[in-house]
């Protein structure tokens, strides 16, 4: 299934580095899809220290989720907030970024910037997003 499995986690390092600002994002709320057509798996939800690159502690919360979303589906909003590291682990969608249509093959990721809006469609087959969030708490 996923060839790359581990790669949100070896980017984290990466992405905790580059997060810099303010992480925090208002929440946003998706028009309710039917109970089968997503299925989303909780891997960390929890409060980490970090320190930033002028030395200081700064304490943010992580999310790692798996997104199960099956095919003819429309999400206008991708409701996560903060930074987020996004990684498609099967199938193929198109993400809507602030109005930018993009289509997405199997292994890519992508990153959203805080205060960005990213919608997902997927085609006739199921579509997996491995999901890092990266947020003030």
């Amino acid at each position: 299934m996923l060839r790359s499995q581990y790669l949100l986690g070896s980017l984290l390092a990466a992405v905790v580095t580059a997060v810099g600002g303010d992480v925090s994002q208002a929440p946003g709320h998706s028009a309710p899809l039917p109970a089968d057509s997503i299925t989303v798996r909780a891997y960390f939800d929890g409060v980490v220290s970090l320190v930033t690159r002028d030395g200081q502690t700064r304490t943010v919360r992580l999310l790692r989720q798996q997104w199960a979303i099956n095919g003819g589906q429309k999400l206008t909003r991708v409701p996560q907030p903060g930074f987020l590291v996004v990684q498609l682990g099967a199938g193929s969608l198109t993400t809507v970024i602030d109005g930018k249509r993009q289509e997405r093959g199997e292994d890519e990721f992508w990153t959203i910037p805080v205060g960005s809006v990213m919608g997902v469609e997927t085609g006739r087959e199921q579509a997996v997003l491995e999901i890092l969030a990266i947020a003030d708490r």
